[in-house]
């Protein structure tokens, strides 16, 4: 890049290190500030499936205590439409239901955006903007529910013959694909008051008993539902589709 950096692209970045080059950048048109806190945020929450595994895995955010908020409200000041399903996603996975209900704020986002510093500093929570926290209610609902009717309809897919013509052995295998789809969870818990990522059999050998062309039938199958569920995510939230590659914030 040809912009001045602040960071190096190895570093972990603190949520109050971004937003200060943001609002300051932005203030006060400091170019290199505003682009460079762009391109972090742009990268720890990417358009592509592929993009955000691989920023979990190698993450340039330094997310301390529920700082997910914080990105959230950041977001939403400054109206990243592409940043905003993947953390509405990850407030999810930080937020348990009962919180979330009874923590709905009376007050617009600018208030929230005026004290989440000292509270974050002061390692307590910062309070979410109302919509947004309504949005994470419905988005939840919406998401579970997707869920819910597609794996249905997986689990009728998955016993059918044609489903593993190579199957070798059918009648193991068939109750064994019903049994690992119902435990596809991607990144939510129907079950849980606390969504997240929990450890998922169909990816551990040595505890299912698939045979080798199932198994692989499977993997295909749970990423042609994870690609569906990530190109309908902004839905979920009442964002707009994800743009064409080349168009962003």
């Amino acid at each position: 890049m040809s912009y001045r950096r602040i960071f190096s692209v190895f570093e972990l970045v603190s949520v109050k290190h971004v937003a200060a080059m943001l609002r300051l950048g932005t203030k006060y048109d400091i170019g290199h500030f505003r682009t460079q806190a762009l391109e972090i945020l742009h990268y720890e929450h990417p358009m592509t499936l592929k993009d955000f595994d691989k920023s979990c895995t190698a993450p340039r955010l330094d997310y301390g205590l529920d700082t997910s908020t914080h990105v959230l409200n950041l977001a939403l000041e400054f109206s990243l439409e592409t940043v905003l399903p993947s953390v509405y996603l990850i407030q999810l996975q930080n937020t348990s239901l009962v919180r979330a209900v009874c923590s709905i704020p009376q007050r617009p986002l600018s208030h929230c955006i005026s004290i989440q510093e000292s509270l974050i500093d002061n390692n307590m929570n910062p309070p979410l903007d109302k919509r947004a926290q309504v949005n994470c209610m419905l988005g939840r609902n919406k998401l579970i529910f997707w869920l819910n009717k597609t794996l249905h309809a997986h689990l009728e897919l998955v016993t059918e013959a044609h489903y593993n013509p190579g199957c070798q052995n059918r009648s193991k295998c068939v109750p064994e694909r019903k049994c690992l789809v119902r435990g596809f969870r991607f990144w939510m818990n129907d079950y849980d008051d606390r969504p997240g990522r929990l450890p998922e059999r169909w990816k551990e050998p040595k505890k299912h008993s698939l045979c080798r062309t199932c198994l692989k039938s499977l993997q295909v199958t749970h990423a042609a539902i994870q690609e569906e569920l990530w190109a309908k995510l902004p839905s979920f939230f009442g964002l707009p589709d994800w743009p064409a590659p080349e168009s962003g914030d």
